[in-house]
């Protein structure tokens, strides 16, 4: 419990935690293999809900047995509520609003005079009731002739005495002289009851009686104190009786309570009836209650509450129980059926016999309950629904705000006067979870609104807020947040007809806000970042905090709605982020005694060179001798993952309910549906003709029904919760670099407006897709309409767009008059609009919007519907006949399509479910006879690919297939041998660079086009996968034939291995926040020395060396204790990179230093300082000429940076502001550079960072060319610009590998340039956090020890091959007993073999040329066959440790601005390309990643541009990147690129005559105008111009002084 606890308190922390919480789950892990040691079950089976229940931790509402589905696909993640999703296994959300009537007003009521005298007396100071134990002294009570005025019971009540009233008096008057008293001997059991009687001894008689103290809701005496003569001088309250309680909480009035409603369904019996299973939360009470039903075939859902899963169980419960203690039994019955209104109309209009749904549970609950012996019926209504995630209160709202009558809309309106800034709460709150909705606002002036979240009284308290101010923490439309009095400048101004999304994570305490609206013409989405931190920080309390969704009004006529667009998760509970972290901490443990258990009896190795231990995972639970060691959970796990991964339907996307780098620690993560009967569902739901498929491509004309001045293009995801999902893929100005911009969101049926088909995805087969424009979808009931006739006196207004305020007057429609409606629709205001046909007065047919009520407060008709026979008798048959006449030929057949597809339903059993599947079922009929057997298949798989047979159909059989693969040996055979640790840590890096390649996380990789590019070997996969491209299949399929462990697997062993190991990071991605990879021996050093332990030595790989320690890692190999950490580095290679960097994303974002924003949103905070650098004296060539090194670091770019920053602390180095126009560039400063026309909106901060990587690597090498004619470098033969670095002895020697590769400078430098080391630790990992690479050219010699791996002798032959070759030498010649010599050139040399022997000592040369001693006496210690061993351990030792002090300054920089402890958690290589990018430009992958702005792509330029890309050499490339976007090195995967590459069409005279012109950069943008040149050879010769001739920034602005060029 005390494990829980303690995660429960850090959960607002995450993903960062404290050390205490890291050795706690580590020492758990220990007891769980201990226990797995002795027999017991794996770590999966620890009874979380069976251990001491803490009630400030709610027990686990989604911790339910497995429901048995009828498909494998129901993954954890869904059935744990990480994941939303509508498959098998997922969790349904219905929230709403229970009533609860006043069960016995005579029986409780009569009370309330008790309990208000009681409140009034206890707030004069009367004392509170004291315990009645043995030794008080008591009163007998005297009775009163006659019940007090303020109510009683009666005499003769179940045939009691009339004294018993079942309550006190408040407090007793004083008692009088012939009073009998008496001291209490025992508390004794009176009627059954424990502790209602006590035995009392009378003072005066000394006679023993037993008194009621609470039997029966009596009391017979009352508690006193006396003096010293035992006279009574003070008495004391007696407790308050069950139904005293029940009035004092008002238990016999009137309550409305919010609820959420979440349950899953098992598989239907074979009656259709579906078991359910879930959780009901009373945020009123801060509870959450298990509940079981089940739902019959018509939709109707019966539950009844069984066990109280959060909350206090025996407090704050009188509202509902009329007791303080909760009781389980409520049963709720609940269909789907439209409510009246409170008028008594039908809120949906009749269409046909049918209702305009609403997706709504409505019923009602019952409950009885017992109070003092008296059983009282508890009865309600609920009343629930999926389409909002809640609506506005009107019972708890202020009088100058107006509710709607469905609760959508909130309009000021005049009120009491002294509620000018009146609030409105939502219906429902929320206690623990991720919430996000959308608020619209319709009428606002400055500063008149309040969007936010606060708390609320609760039911019963007499403590009521006030509802007459802005109360909460809230988002105010001036630019601020307020909370109290208190005003901070945060986020944008948002206006009338903007969304604000409000954030909620109750689980971190945090309030963010979202904008979606326009500013000047531009259309603005943004994630505006947290608003409000550590609102749920009083966990300590002893239940946390609820916080309700309200909105405060200042102006009358102001008026916002809630929107349908919405997600919400009940939060990651601590039992799975325990359970996982467990898992995974017990994986790593057993993989290390798998691999010394494999070490003490390995077998002979296969001849592919693979280990023969299995995959390091824990043993199974019951059968130890097999010899897969994966456990059966992770099995099952990757059994349901296989199973919906076969699917090829599912896309999993981050909402805007997730924050940047949050999207695997916060569960607003969704998995759309891709499949065509999905999304034509979802199509058809939104009342879409022609339905709109997972892959299109849509233009947006409008948003919020304004019309857009540059359309943006989405492509469509797929579908959820019944509505359309997409994605905006093209954005131009501001709003394409803004934070959230590019997030997955919905369209509702109000959206579509504005939504044109640009072309269809490339996966729709060419034989289908002319067909979905001819086979439209039918329109569902709640679309329908037909004759209207105008009923307001002032007629109806017609409007050219669905929104009323941003569309333009078309006319009007008199009193009287009838027109026709084509379409029924609701707005974004949730007002029903009709798209009309009607003729003005002109004469002139209109189609326009008319709504069907006046918006506002007023529920005032303005058309009502009215039958075909009325329409005619009143607006005259020629006139009727004249309008239909004015239809289409298409909305004619629309319209009898429309009404004849649900002819043959019975209206009584129709809904909108009902309907949607008929009309998606109708359509995919129609698609199937007019084009086959293709369009069935299509439909039936989603997607053009086969996946091969059936596959397995058990987790039997599909553990057969994934327990091992096939393997080819040396004579040619095949056979089946079980997955090796190697192996699979091929497969882990196949399948994430098939996920690179593809753009796309390794989750969403499409099982059948993988499987279809393996089976057929490459590129012929193409002709099988509709859409997919040759080279990229070809990439795919080679990524495993480059691994030779993988090349013998078939397509299905590949991939079914693929999903235990998406299995495995999908637990991963929850565990590492709760594990270390730090070793006990780093810490130790660290804590005692100052400094962690770095570049250990391994000696593997030495001459001789098959056991022997090296002296540099003794100290080390003395005390390796065992720990988390070391396993986890061993299994870190079976978690995919992406996996471990949305980790390292998310503390990076979690640690980020926070920067307060100017008041002026186009001013930088005064935080972020401006620094100036002069390029113009810092460039190569003056560089090279310095002398001095002193002077050379002065007019360098790096050393002016130093100058300027080494004063700031280290939390400004954690910075990340992003400035308004910086094009989503994150900064610590800005910079200004001397001497060059250019404002820094990204580009020159991009160019200092890339400026320095160029100073410090550049040595006489890469300066020969840099120096002008008849100059002279002054840089030594081995040293570079900036003495930081040192080029390895390859590059110096010109011969080996990696001549590029650069090394810290060796020895112990002086403790200025070590500083310098350190500063620049800060400026590389100001890069990381920043999104910048750093083309460093280091090599392993760094990379390992910053990763936490031993160097071994390969690392020093990888940058010095002379003395790698020398070594080599050596051991040959003594080990063959000194029958071969070293020559200086390495060969063998007979003649100079004793002048050999004679010269070589104990000493060695540093990478720098400097010779030092390996021993104490080391130049004169010869090196013979006795001693020729610990000379080579020595060397390498040195050689590999030479640059340790300057590593240790390094990583001392790097530790001040990035979390080093992660470190580990890399591999050498993906900690290199986290720093450092990919080194070479890749072409496709810029391709990929680049959007055309006013060009298509298929332009003879565009095509010829590309081309002339990919011809040019590696450092052309490198330019070209440098001259568009102001950096050297790319990322290394489409995930990773902070904006896309935009080709753009050129302006002014370049437009008319291009091939006069040079093509355009912006750096800031990372954008191109390119000119339509006519032939390639001219836009090579422009580009290759444009490139090598712009080494400065120019083009913002015209200087008119020679600051800079002074000291040029």
């Amino acid at each position: 419990m005390f494990a829980l606890r303690r995660t429960w308190d850090e959960l607002p922390n995450l993903p960062t935690a404290s050390r205490f919480l890291l050795c706690l789950v580590e020492l758990l892990s220990t007891f769980q293999v201990l226990a797995m040691k002795a027999g017991a079950p794996g770590p999966l089976s620890i009874p979380w809900d069976k251990i001491m229940w803490d009630p400030r931790v709610p027990r686990c509402p989604l911790a339910l047995p497995s429901p048995p589905l009828a498909s494998s696909s129901a993954v954890r993640e869904l059935e744990d509520g990480v994941v939303l999703s509508d498959g098998a296994g997922s969790w349904e959300l219905w929230s709403g609003v229970v009533s609860q009537a006043n069960p016995s007003p005579d029986l409780v009521g009569s009370r309330s005079g008790w309990s208000s005298h009681r409140e009034m007396r206890r707030a004069e100071g009367h004392e509170e009731v004291l315990p009645l134990v043995p030794g008080c002294h008591v009163m007998r009570r005297v009775r009163d002739p006659a019940p007090p005025p303020t109510g009683g019971r009666g005499e003769g009540e179940q045939g009691q005495v009339s004294g018993g009233d079942g309550g006190e008096s408040p407090a007793p008057p004083p008692a009088p002289a012939s009073a009998e008293v008496g001291i209490v001997e025992e508390v004794v059991t009176l009627g059954g009851v424990p502790g209602a009687g006590r035995r009392v001894r009378w003072l005066k008689t000394l006679q023993h009686e037993v008194v009621r103290w609470g039997a029966g809701g009596e009391y017979d005496v009352v508690q006193v104190q006396l003096d010293d003569k035992l006279d009574v001088v003070k008495t004391f309250p007696t407790p308050e009786t069950e139904l005293d309680i029940a009035a004092k909480y008002r238990f016999a009035q009137d309550h409305y309570f919010g609820v959420l409603l979440r349950f899953r369904a098992h598989t239907p019996d074979p009656e259709g009836v579906e078991a359910l299973e879930g959780t009901l939360e009373w945020p009123d009470f801060l509870a959450t209650t298990r509940v079981r039903g089940h739902r019959r075939p018509d939709g109707t859902v019966v539950i009844r509450e069984e066990e109280l899963l959060a909350g206090s169980r025996d407090s704050d419960w009188a509202p509902r129980f009329g007791t303080n203690a909760w009781q389980p039994g409520t049963v709720f019955e609940l269909g789907i059926r439209v409510p009246p209104t409170s008028n008594g109309d039908d809120k949906a209009s009749p269409v046909g016999g049918f209702s305009v749904p609403e997706r709504g549970l409505h019923g009602t609950y019952t409950k009885d309950v017992v109070l003092d012996g008296h059983s009282i019926a508890v009865t309600g209504r609920a009343s629930l629904c999926k389409d909002r995630l809640f609506s506005f209160d009107r019972h708890c709202c202020a009088s100058c705000i107006a509710v709607s009558e469905d609760g959508a809309a909130a309009t000021g309106c005049d009120g009491d006067r002294r509620d000018h800034r009146g609030v409105v709460f939502g219906t429902v709150g929320f206690s623990s979870g991720v919430h996000y909705w959308e608020v619209r606002v319709e009428v606002a002036d400055h500063g008149s609104v309040f969007i936010g979240v606060a708390e609320k009284a609760k039911p019963g308290s007499s403590k009521q807020k006030r509802l007459s101010r802005w109360q909460g923490w809230g988002f105010v439309n001036y630019r601020a947040t307020l909370h109290g009095s208190t005003e901070r400048v945060y986020g944008e101004h948002f206006q009338a007809n903007d969304t604000i999304g409000v954030r909620l994570d109750m689980d971190h305490g945090r309030v963010s806000f979202y904008l979606d609206g326009m500013k000047y013409g531009e259309h603005i989405v943004s994630d505006l970042g947290p608003a409000f931190d550590g609102i749920a920080a009083n966990r300590a309390r002893l239940q946390p905090r609820t916080l309700w969704p309200v909105i405060g009004l200042r102006r009358p006529m102001d008026r916002v709605v809630v929107t349908k667009k919405w997600v919400s998760n009940a939060g990651i509970h601590p039992v799975t982020w325990l359970t996982d972290a467990l898992a995974l901490t017990t994986v790593a443990i057993r993989t290390g005694q798998g691999e010394t258990a494999a070490a003490s009896a390995a077998p002979p190795r296969p001849a592919t060179g693979g280990k023969s231990t299995p995959i390091a995972l824990p043993h199974r639970r019951h059968n130890h001798n097999q010899s897969d060691h994966v456990p059966d959970w992770l099995y099952e796990d990757a059994w349901r993952l296989w199973g919906r991964w076969r699917e090829s339907r599912w896309l999993r996307i981050a909402t805007r309910g997730c924050t940047a780098a949050e999207d695997s620690f916060t569960p607003s993560t969704v998995d759309v549906d891709t499949s065509p009967r999905a999304c034509a569902a979802a199509s058809a739901r939104t009342g879409l003709r022609v339905p709109l498929l997972s892959g299109d491509r849509v233009k947006i004309l409008r948003t919020g029904g304004r019309i857009l001045d540059q359309p943006e293009e989405a492509a469509v995801l797929g579908a959820f919760r019944g509505l359309l999902w997409y994605r905006v893929e093209s954005q131009r100005g501001e709003a394409a670099s803004l934070e959230g911009a590019s997030r997955p969101w919905c369209w509702t049926t109000s959206d579509i407006e504005g939504l044109e088909l640009v072309r269809r995805s490339p996966a729709t087969p060419p034989e289908i897709e002319p067909r979905l424009r001819d086979h439209r979808l039918s329109r569902a009931p709640e679309f329908w309409s037909g004759w209207l006739q105008s009923v307001f006196d002032q007629g109806a207004i017609v409007r050219d767009g669905i929104e009323i305020d941003s569309s333009d007057s078309l006319g009007e429609v008199h009193r009287h008059q009838v027109v026709l409606a084509l379409e029924r629709r609701l707005n974004s205001s949730g007002i029903v609009r009709f798209l009309v046909l009607f003729k003005t007065s002109e004469g002139t047919w209109v189609r326009g919007w008319i709504s069907e009520r006046i918006r506002g407060s007023v529920d005032v008709l303005i058309v009502k519907r009215i039958p075909d026979a009325e329409a005619r008798a009143c607006a005259g048959e020629e006139n009727c006949s004249e309008l239909l006449a004015q239809l289409t030929d298409v909305e004619r057949a629309d319209m009898d399509a429309d009404r004849g597809l649900l002819e043959d339903m019975d209206p009584a059993a129709w809904s909108e479910d009902t309907a949607i599947d008929r009309i998606t079922s109708d359509w995919e009929r129609r698609l199937v006879a007019a084009c086959g057997p293709r369009a069935e298949e299509w439909l039936a798989k989603g997607h053009g690919a086969g996946q091969g047979d059936a596959g397995p159909q058990d987790s039997r059989s599909f553990r057969t297939l994934a327990e091992a693969r096939t393997l080819k040996d040396g004579a040619g055979r095949h056979g089946r041998v079980a997955w090796s640790i190697d192996a699979d840590e091929q497969l882990c890096q196949t399948v994430q660079q098939w996920s690179d390649l593809l753009g796309v996380t390794p989750g969403n990789l499409v099982f059948a086009h993988l499987h279809a590019i393996l089976q057929a070997g490459g590129g012929g996969a193409s002709a099988v996968v509709q859409g997919l491209r040759r080279d990229w299949a070809e990439h795919v399929a080679d990524c495993v034939r480059s691994k030779p462990l993988l090349s013998g697997a078939s397509p299905d062993e590949l991939l079914a291995r693929a999903a235990v190991l998406l299995a495995l990071n999908a637990r991963a991605q929850r565990a590492l926040p709760l594990v270390s990879f730090s070793l006990p021996e780093d810490d130790w050093d660290e804590e005692h020395q100052g400094v962690p332990s770095l570049a250990s030595v391994s000696p593997r790989g030495l001459p001789g060396a098959k056991s022997a320690v090296p002296p540099s890692t003794a100290a080390a190999a003395a005390w390796r204790p065992q720990s988390v950490g070391r396993h986890l580095r061993r299994i870190k290679m079976l978690l995919f990179t992406h996996t471990k960097r949305q980790f390292w994303d998310a503390v990076l974002q979690a640690t980020m230093t926070p920067t307060p924003l100017a008041h002026d949103e186009y001013e930088d905070p005064r935080e972020i300082k401006t620094i100036k650098i002069n390029r113009v004296r810092a460039t190569p060539q003056r560089l090279a000429t310095i002398r001095l090194v002193s002077e050379r670091l002065r007019s360098s770019v790096f050393g002016q940076l130093h100058r300027e920053l080494r004063s700031l602390p280290r939390s400004a180095f954690r910075r990340a502001y992003v400035g308004k126009g910086h094009g989503g560039q994150r900064r610590a400063f800005k910079v200004k550079f001397l001497g060059e026309g250019v404002n820094d909106y990204g580009g020159p901060y991009r160019a200092v960072f890339d400026q320095v990587a160029d100073e410090v690597r550049s040595d006489r090498l890469a300066l020969s060319n840099a120096v002008e004619a008849g100059g002279e470098t002054a840089l030594k033969e081995r040293s570079c610009l900036i003495p930081i670095f040192v080029p390895c002895p390859n590059r110096s020697a010109g011969l080996g590998a990696n001549q590029d590769k650069f090394l810290l400078l060796p020895g112990l430098p002086p403790a200025h340039i070590r500083e310098l080391a350190g500063f620049l630790g800060k400026t590389v990992g100001l890069a990381v956090r920043h999104g910048l690479q750093m083309g460093l050219d280091l090599p392993s010699l760094v990379w390992k020890p910053l990763a936490g791996q031993a160097l071994t002798i390969h690392d020093l032959e990888a940058v010095d091959s002379l003395t790698s070759r020398t070594i080599q030498r050596i051991a040959e010649h003594y080990q063959s007993g000194g029958s071969s010599s070293v020559g200086s050139d390495g060969g063998a040399d007979e003649a100079g073999d004793e002048d050999w022997r004679r010269e070589l000592n104990f000493t060695t040369v540093l990478s720098d040329g400097t010779s030092v001693s390996l021993s104490p006496d080391g130049a004169q210690q010869a090196v013979d066959e006795s001693n020729w061993q610990d000379f080579v351990r020595a060397l390498v030792a040195c050689r590999l440790q030479e640059s340790l002090p300057m590593l240790h300054a390094l990583r001392t920089g790097l530790a001040s601005v990035l979390p080093v402890d992660l470190f580990p958690m890399f591999s050498p290589e993906e900690l290199e390309q986290l720093v450092c990018g990919s080194g070479d430009v890749d072409v496709d992958l810029l391709q990929q990643c680049t959007e055309y702005e006013e060009v298509s792509p298929d332009a003879p330029h565009i095509r010829f541009f590309w081309e002339v890309l990919r011809e040019m050499r590696g450092e052309e490339r490198e330019a070209f990147l440098r001259f568009v976007w102001a950096r050297s090195r790319m990322p290394s995967a489409a995930t990773d690129f902070p904006m896309n590459f935009k080709l753009q069409a050129p302006q002014g005279p370049a437009e008319t005559s291009p091939d006069q012109w040079l093509p355009h950069a912006q750096t800031c943008f990372f954008s191109l105008s390119l000119p339509a040149y006519t032939t390639k050879e001219i836009l090579r010769e422009k580009l290759l111009f444009a490139i090598k001739n712009s080494p400065n920034m120019d083009a913002d602005v015209r200087l008119h002084s020679a600051e800079g060029w002074g000291e040029a």
